[in-house]
């Protein structure tokens, strides 16, 4: 048996998919110059199949707002949107993802955010 047909078997293929995580997000930090007009920045989430993903919004006095959008429900794709409510003087905070992974267990991901 060749070294290409040991790798594709499918105990190396389950385990690649035991070590894949269930969320993957394309950046976990975004920040804006001070003075720079107020615009979103964009994010890009991947989750595994039968992942539920959430945001959680920050209620008290939150320094920057979020949206989270799906792209594309069937392979897990969503982006979401963070933006400061203002660029006139430093801030910082978090944006705050809750996944449900199918057997119902929660996990939380954040996003740090900085006006600097």
């Amino acid at each position: 048996m060749s070294e290409s047909q040991e790798s594709s078997g499918p105990t190396s293929q389950g385990l690649l998919s035991w070590l894949k995580p269930w969320v993957r997000l394309d950046s976990r930090f975004t920040s804006w110059e001070e003075g720079e007009e107020v615009h979103s920045r964009k994010i890009l989430v991947r989750t595994r199949p039968g992942v539920q993903l959430d945001l959680l919004q920050e209620r008290d006095h939150p320094r920057f707002s979020a949206k989270l959008s799906k792209l594309d429900d069937a392979r897990g794709y969503y982006q979401l949107k963070v933006w400061p409510h203002s660029t006139r003087e430093f801030a910082q905070g978090e944006v705050r993802l809750l996944a449900t992974l199918p057997n119902g267990r929660e996990k939380l991901y954040k996003v740090q955010a900085c006006v600097d």
